[in-house]
């Protein structure tokens, strides 16, 4: 499959050729059903009343909004915490601060991925359930859009969590990331 000329014209002048933007907008235009795909030329076309203004200009805080714009009470809760415990975090220490039941903690967690928010990045037995935001700049969007005295909080409950790790086992794989 293929895109017009004119089309992809349009795409690199919109995002400026940024990958997250185009990745945003091609996603955005298709669920806004202003992109359409011609099986007679099998090739995927912009509709023409919609290239001067389908968007608001694409930047980093438009695309992120968009994002997360749809998203339940929980699974912004699930952002917020996961932000604060950093580039990447864990079902454990996430159940734990939430005080959250597993099979909703993962239930979330399978919407997140679906939307493409986070990513598993376990690779070994041993990091079982480990995961981090798709791209940083969303991490940092969310982590940002947070209140200090929330930040602190949850830094000190994160210290807490520590604490116990190094009392009741050898240092944890997860502890360097906390």
């Amino acid at each position: 499959t293929g895109i017009t000329e004119s089309f992809f014209s349009w795409l690199m002048e919109y995002t400026a050729g940024n990958p997250l933007f185009v990745n945003e907008t091609l996603r955005s235009g298709t669920e806004q059903k202003t992109f359409f795909y011609d099986p007679v030329e099998a090739r995927w076309e912009i509709k023409s009343e919609y290239s001067e203004d389908l968007l608001e200009p694409a930047t980093t805080q438009s695309v992120i909004e968009r994002r997360l714009q749809g998203l339940d009470h929980l699974s912004h809760k699930v952002l917020s915490f996961a932000s604060i415990v950093g580039d990447r975090f864990d079902l454990e220490t996430l159940q734990k601060l939430l005080v959250i039941s597993p099979i909703d903690l993962k239930r979330v967690v399978g919407d997140l991925i679906i939307k493409d928010l986070i990513q598993n990045i376990s690779d070994h037995k041993e990091e079982k359930g480990v995961y981090r935001f798709t791209h940083q700049v969303v991490r940092l969007h969310i982590y940002q859009g947070q209140s200090a005295e929330f930040k602190q909080k949850t830094h000190q409950k994160i210290a807490l969590l520590l604490e116990k790790y190094r009392r009741n086992t050898k240092t944890s794989p997860r502890v360097e990331d906390l």
